[in-house]
C-alpha cells in the first residue's frame, strides 16, 4: 500500500460502486467502472467499448472524483479489447479531472496492441504514463505525488 490516501469513507464507497455502467452491444459485453485499490482510484474499461459513455456516467464520476479530493488516479486496460472514438473523448475528460503525479501523466496499464496503436493515434500517449500493473501505478504516485493547479 501506497499509504499516502486515506481509504475511503462509507458515503465516498457508495459513489465509487455507483459509478459504473455496462451492457451488450451485439455479442461484445462493455463496462466501465471505478475501483479504489492500492491507495488510487482506477477507471476500469472491460470489453469492447463502442458505446458512447453515459452522461449519468460522466457525472457520477465526476462526484466520486470530487468527494475523494481528486485522488491519484490510473486507467486499468486490463480487461479492454477495444475503444470507440466516444470512449476516448470520454478519456480526455478524465485526464482532464484526475491529471497529476510527477510528471502531470496519467498511469495507465493493461493496454493490448490495438488500444495503444489508437492511444498513440490520437495523441493520448502524450498525457500518459505506461506502467506494467496496477502495483507500479500505485508506485508512481508514491515517489512524488504533485496536487494539480
Amino acid at each position: 500500500m501506497v499509504g499516502f490516501m486515506p481509504a475511503p469513507d462509507p458515503t465516498q464507497e457508495l459513489l465509487l460502486r455507483d459509478a459504473r455502467f455496462a451492457g451488450i452491444a451485439g455479442d461484445h459485453r462493455f463496462a466501465m467502472s471505478l475501483e479504489w485499490r492500492q491507495d488510487i482510484l482506477h477507471l476500469v474499461i472491460d470489453g469492447v467499448n463502442t458505446q458512447a459513455v453515459p452522461d449519468v456516467f460522466v457525472a457520477k464520476v465526476e462526484a466520486a472524483v470530487a468527494a475523494l479530493g481528486k485522488p491519484p488516479s490510473a486507467i486499468d486496460f486490463t480487461k479492454c479489447v477495444h475503444l470507440s472514438s466516444m470512449v476516448l473523448a470520454y478519456l480526455v475528460h478524465f485526464i482532464k479531472l484526475t491529471r497529476q503525479g510527477p510528471t502531470g501523466k496519467l498511469p495507465v496499464y493493461g493496454a493490448n496492441a490495438r488500444v495503444q496503436t489508437l492511444l498513440k493515434m490520437v495523441g493520448l500517449t502524450d498525457f500518459f504514463m505506461v506502467v506494467p500493473d496496477a502495483a507500479a501505478a500505485a508506485a508512481y504516485f508514491a515517489k512524488g505525488a504533485k496536487t494539480p493547479t
